[in-house]
């Protein structure tokens, strides 16, 4: 990507030839790599017969998957949009995250949860309750990072910026004090 942004600055910009690019991408992706070993397994080549999707992976450096995402990337990247709330909820995506991943909910609250659909409903929907979990998590999240922000984040900020200062001093002190003797 960085290639492209410094090297290839015309090519990243230009729209007409990213859908090119795309369309080369998908038609060599869906043509070659599906259709055409689909067809080639179907005549009893033992070697094609399970290889349908095979180069669908990452361990492979797909030309065509490549090809997409580089054109995908450009398009995108031109594309000019803003919206508050998308912007303010990509913002609280690390509050997101790490309220969600954090010990005691990953340990005890969502194994309870998945205890309780158990023994309330059973595993006969378990696809929808998958959905319904992650919601719910999803927004237990959500409305913990959106009070975190509006109510204590600011004396949290204030304070760490004041410690880290005082720290910072310190560790250049001592540093100082270290280098006299190299």
């Amino acid at each position: 990507m960085a290639y492209l942004q410094l090297y290839l600055e015309k090519f990243s910009k230009n729209i007409k030839q990213n859908m090119f690019l795309l369309a080369i991408g998908f038609a060599g992706f869906i043509g070659i790599e599906v259709v055409a070993i689909i067809f080639l397994g179907y005549i009893n080549n033992a070697y094609l017969n399970d290889k349908i999707l095979h180069w669908v992976t990452s361990c492979y450096p797909n030309p065509f998957l490549i090809a997409i995402s580089i054109a995908l990337f450009n398009c995108m990247r031109n594309f000019d949009f803003s919206n508050k709330v998308i912007n303010y909820l990509s913002g609280m995506s690390l509050l997101i995250y790490i309220i969600h991943d954090n010990l005691i909910l990953r340990l005890y609250f969502r194994p309870a949860m998945w205890n309780f659909v158990y023994q309330k409903y059973g595993y006969s929907q378990l696809l929808l309750w998958v959905f319904a979990l992650t919601a719910a998590v999803f927004l237990f999240s959500l409305i913990c990072s959106v009070l975190y922000d509006k109510t204590i984040r600011w004396v949290i900020h204030s304070i760490s910026n004041h410690l880290y200062f005082i720290f910072r001093k310190w560790y250049l002190k001592a540093e100082k004090f270290a280098l006299k003797f190299y």
